[in-house]
């Protein structure tokens, strides 16, 4: 999951505008915003100050009235697992607490995992002397966390949110910018693919390991010359030494399946997380892929592994 830090130079003063009293918030006509990225677009009133940022995986569009007082949040970030409904709920909560800057009285009001999918969290906290309420409404698609955050005065909020709901309800993120702008090719000899541009890499003796930032998942690659070719009977065995041996992981099989392009899958499980694998040789170099994920969660990282995965070419240099 790359729910992280989200840098808006400039945004400070956004959120430090406003009033001591509340007074009535003017919602104006609808335009069209697109953020830079092209990653998502949202209607905002038309008199709105309008402020953007990026960092390599997250989007970020803010929009202020002219007194300071009402908000809209619209974010984009990338995610690699699907959520259960209490973290869902624990993300989004956490999520719309840092993207308001983290308010010392930030209080839940309501949280609901909807029919429809979506994390709708209700929160109030106060600003300087004014007292806010608002919502936020998330989905955690294949690949991306993406929603908005609308808040205002509490004291004019009922309406308030009916007036902004239509604005908040109006966000679409396109997936292809996720999958074009927020991965990066990373290659060796014998293989190619995608991986999340800002995910930490390391090398190892045999491969590269390319990690998450605060999840549990990480892409190893493997590219092995054993100097001499091996049979299909010796290949589990020597990925498993070559695991050991570049990764130090030591392993237990848990299933071998030959697949139609011509790698063998295998499922492994170290303590409580399990490793998905294609290993193949190409002359005397074994070469494979391997998805480390935790145990009792392989079905909510799959889309991302299966995202993945379509994107890796091996062969012959």
């Amino acid at each position: 999951m790359s729910v992280k830090r989200l840098l808006l130079i400039g945004v400070a003063a956004a959120w430090a505008a406003g009033c001591a009293r509340p007074i009535p918030v003017k919602v104006g006509a609808p335009v069209a915003f697109q953020h830079r990225t092209t990653v998502f677009t949202i209607d905002v009133p038309d008199d709105w100050t309008r402020l953007q940022d990026q960092v390599p995986t997250e989007a970020l569009g803010i929009f202020t009235d002219p007194t300071g007082q009402a908000t809209i949040v619209a974010y984009v970030g990338l995610l690699d697992h699907r959520f259960g409904n209490e973290e869902g709920l624990r993300v989004v909560a956490r999520l719309t607490a840092n993207l308001l800057r983290r308010p010392d009285d930030y209080q839940i009001t309501g949280q609901e995992h909807r029919a429809d999918g979506a994390f709708e969290v209700g929160f109030r906290y106060s600003r300087g002397e004014q007292n806010h309420a608002g919502l936020a409404v998330f989905r955690d698609t294949k690949l991306a966390l993406s929603g908005v955050i609308i808040s205002g005065p509490e004291a004019f909020w009922p309406r308030l949110r009916m007036a902004l709901l239509p604005y908040a309800e109006s966000f679409e993120f396109d997936p292809e910018v996720v999958r074009g702008a927020y991965f990066d090719i990373l290659e060796d000899v014998y293989y190619i693919l995608v991986v999340p541009i800002d995910w930490p890499r390391q090398r190892s003796r045999f491969g590269t390991e390319v990690r998450s930032r605060f999840g549990r998942m990480s892409i190893r690659l493997v590219q092995r010359d054993l100097g001499r070719e091996i049979d299909r009977a010796d290949l589990v065995d020597q990925t498993l030494a070559t695991l050991h041996a570049g990764f130090n992981l030591v392993v237990e099989v848990l299933a071998s399946e030959p697949q139609s392009d011509g790698r063998l899958k295998l499922t492994l499980r170290q303590a409580d997380q399990q490793i998905i694998g294609y290993v193949e040789t190409f002359d005397t170099h074994l070469v494979g892929i391997f998805f480390d994920v935790p145990d009792d969660r392989v079905e909510d990282y799959q889309s991302f592994m299966d995202f993945v995965y379509s994107m890796y070419i091996s062969g012959l240099p």
